[in-house]
């Protein structure tokens, strides 16, 4: 795609990291520009949020798509719920497929539905103040992307100080 982009002589490549900077130096005939996330920090006092006793939330939000990896992170969470001797909820955003990911959500309710002990919640998308009203009550957020350069679930849920989980990526 960045290189039928750069084909138009009306088109800025931009990219938010470093990285990716660096490695498509020289493969295009166009420059590439730094431009990176800006995310506004409120960070939130709120306190109000009960957990529920003997279940582990935890979130794993976004897009369903193929490098997202959920599968290999709802298996975690379900080896780290079994670990800690609690029901796990496994949020995903069940509406939102990209990227032929409807094998990996196929996938998903397949994990769940074979291992009644847990449990999969499917979330419709969200406006952004429902999604960090759902968000807060997240004991864990999951973003263990094989791809992705920046994550605004991941910064919604430090801004909100529910612990992250990510990949280097």
């Amino acid at each position: 795609w960045i290189y039928d982009y750069s084909k138009y002589k009306n088109v800025i490549i931009s990219v938010n990291s470093q990285k990716i900077l660096r490695e498509l130096h020289g493969l295009l005939k166009k420059p590439v520009l730094y431009t990176p996330n800006y995310y506004p920090v409120k960070f939130s006092n709120d306190t109000t949020n009960i957990k529920e006793y003997g279940v582990l939330n935890i979130g794993c939000f976004g897009a369903i798509r193929p490098l997202k990896n959920h599968l290999m992170q709802a298996i975690s969470a379900i080896e780290y719920a079994n670990s800690m001797g609690k029901k796990l909820k496994f949020h995903i955003n069940g509406t939102r497929i990209e990227n032929n990911g409807n094998p990996v959500l196929k996938n998903l309710q397949s994990l769940f539905a074979n291992n009644p002990k847990h449990e999969l919640v499917e979330h419709k998308w969200l406006s952004h103040k429902d999604f960090i009203t759902l968000l807060r009550k997240m004991d864990l957020s999951l973003q263990v992307s094989f791809s992705e350069t920046y994550n605004i679930v991941t910064a919604d849920a430090v801004n909100n100080n529910v612990p992250v989980v990510v990949s280097p990526e």
